[in-house]
């Protein structure tokens, strides 16, 4: 099964009739990324990025007994990080505890370790009777993103200085 959510979610915007703009990018290395990155910023003239990760699995440091797609993820963050030149640079994580392949209890002592760093924006839950759960589930089913709970937790963590 291809898994191309940005496509997906495209097409959910198109059935609500929104017009949404999506970028994505092929799956190159750290360094093609870093460059594509940067020719939207100069395009858009962009001053702000947020890395939306449909789980939880770029919390992981490296350590863990399960990681989910930690190469993936670990490239992003790269990029992005080198940016410095963006002033506001965002991750969010989508998703706990939706990935089976990621040890949740680890993650949430890295969220901890973030907390302590003062990097942990901060995090929200869905739960079911909410109407932002509900679209959640939503575009997770129109994704064909697997879904392993009915709630859902948010968390922003910023780019260090």
């Amino acid at each position: 099964m291809l898994h191309f959510p940005e496509l997906s979610l495209t097409q959910w915007f198109e059935k609500r009739n929104q017009r949404v703009t999506i970028w994505s990018f092929h799956k190159t290395g750290a360094k093609p990324l870093l460059e594509n990155y940067r020719l939207l910023i100069e395009r858009l003239s962009i001053d702000g990025i947020v890395l939306i990760d449909g789980g939880v699995d770029r919390l992981v440091r490296g350590d863990e007994s399960e990681m989910g797609t930690l190469v993936e993820d670990a490239i992003s963050l790269f990029a992005v990080n080198e940016l410095g030149q963006i002033p506001v640079r965002i991750h969010a994580s989508a998703g706990l505890p939706i990935e089976p392949d990621v040890a949740q209890t680890q993650v949430l002592e890295n969220m901890a370790a973030l907390m302590q760093a003062r990097a942990f924006l901060g995090g929200c839950a869905l739960a079911p009777p909410m109407e932002a759960h509900q679209t959640s589930e939503e575009t997770a089913v129109s994704s064909s993103t697997p879904c392993h709970s009915s709630d859902r937790v948010s968390l922003r963590i910023r780019s260090p200085p």
